[in-house]
């Protein structure tokens, strides 16, 4: 399989902090040849950032999640730990706005320098987000 990274983030964060990232502000930075593709995103509140995590450490197949005690060791697949396989992150995370090619959001847990692999527009038929907006032509998709 071959991965393209459309852009990378852009953030005063340089290193992972657990829980500190629902408030957390950055940018990501799409490459130019990625950037028509960014149309008409606006019109969503919230957006899925697919990234590339890096320098995770080793692969573990059973985790405390947050290395909490208070939180019971689980498989990796039912975590959303950082020690994974295939290193690849998923978040769901407000849209702030659109200028050119460079997207401001809202909650991102990746840092500085972080490949960006795809962007998704958040639709409530696949995804879980509360309090998002979206155009009305997503209610006239099929599903």
């Amino acid at each position: 399989m071959d991965l393209c990274v459309i852009g990378r983030v852009v953030s005063d964060r340089t290193a992972h902090q657990w829980g500190q990232w629902r408030r957390s502000r950055c940018e990501i930075h799409v490459n130019g040849d990625y950037a028509d593709g960014l149309s008409g995103l606006e019109d969503f509140s919230h957006v899925l950032v697919v990234y590339a995590m890096d320098n995770m450490g080793k692969v573990r197949m059973k985790v405390t999640p947050q290395g909490k005690d208070s939180s019971p060791e689980v498989g990796v697949f039912a975590s959303r730990c950082p020690w994974r396989p295939t290193p690849i992150g998923v978040t769901a995370v407000k849209l702030l706005g659109v200028d050119g090619a460079v997207l401001s959001v809202e909650g991102l847990d990746a840092i500085d320098g972080t490949e960006v692999l795809d962007i998704k527009p958040y639709m409530p038929q696949y995804d879980a987000v509360e309090d998002c907006r979206y155009p009305a032509w997503v209610d006239q998709l099929e599903f």
